[in-house]
């Protein structure tokens, strides 16, 4: 629109300082920063956590090799990759993950009187997209995303617990996790370190009264 003098009524606002329009993507990119940044300020990693959980997986590496290199195998002991170190990771219970990933589910047991269909779907499936492009690296991928959702969970455990006993002791006791034997399972193809990064994820929500997000991390744990 042109006004007499003939400058456009845009021109008349830009020099009286007022924004025309402003940009329609704008609010979507204020939402996005604040949702990443409340999942940086819920994932509490610093550096000892991180340290701590590198050192503890680099144990159970040595576990591993050391029971292929040093101990006689079960002969009743297979595993879901043939490669080194993949084949004590993925043994058990990952035997029937991974093959759930390469082949789906079977009406028939697999072996013996053992059904797969006793495990649920979202690890597998999860796992199965990320190795699409890589099939013969299913293996590799489901110790991958085993990891990573279990140092996601330290931080998350750490974000729960600062409330109750403080930032320092709930760092301890996420070390103290990452170094329990057991938490060899959190290193391996299973589906417990995606079910504690969402059980923790959905208590945290829950603390922060979060309510459609706590039933959403709860559904999916």
């Amino acid at each position: 629109m042109t006004t007499r003098d003939g400058r456009t009524l845009a021109s008349q606002e830009h020099l009286a300082g007022g924004p025309t329009t402003a940009p329609a993507a704008l609010p979507l990119r204020i939402d996005l920063r604040r949702v990443l940044g409340g999942l940086r300020a819920a994932i509490a990693l610093d550096r000892s956590l991180v340290a701590g959980f590198v050192v503890s997986r680099l144990l159970i590496l040595a576990a591993a090799v050391a029971a292929e290199t040093l101990i006689v195998r079960n002969p009743s002991l297979t595993g879901g990759d043939g490669a080194p170190i993949l084949r004590s990771l993925t043994s058990w219970d990952g035997w029937f993950l991974l093959g759930i990933v390469r082949d789906g589910y079977h009406a028939a047991a697999v072996t013996g009187t053992y059904h797969d269909y006793a495990f649920l779907p979202l690890y597998p499936a999860i796992v199965r997209l990320l190795s699409a492009p890589w099939p013969a690296f299913a293996g590799l991928v489901a110790v991958v995303v085993s990891n990573a959702a279990f140092l996601v969970s330290l931080g998350l455990f750490v974000s729960l617990g600062e409330a109750v006993v403080g930032r320092g002791r709930a760092r301890v006791g996420a070390l103290y996790l990452a170094v329990f034997p057991f938490s060899a399972v959190f290193s391996m193809s299973y589906t417990e370190s995606l079910f504690l990064m969402f059980a923790l994820g959905a208590f945290l929500a829950a603390e922060r009264d979060r309510r459609a997000l706590t039933g959403i991390l709860f559904a999916l744990a």
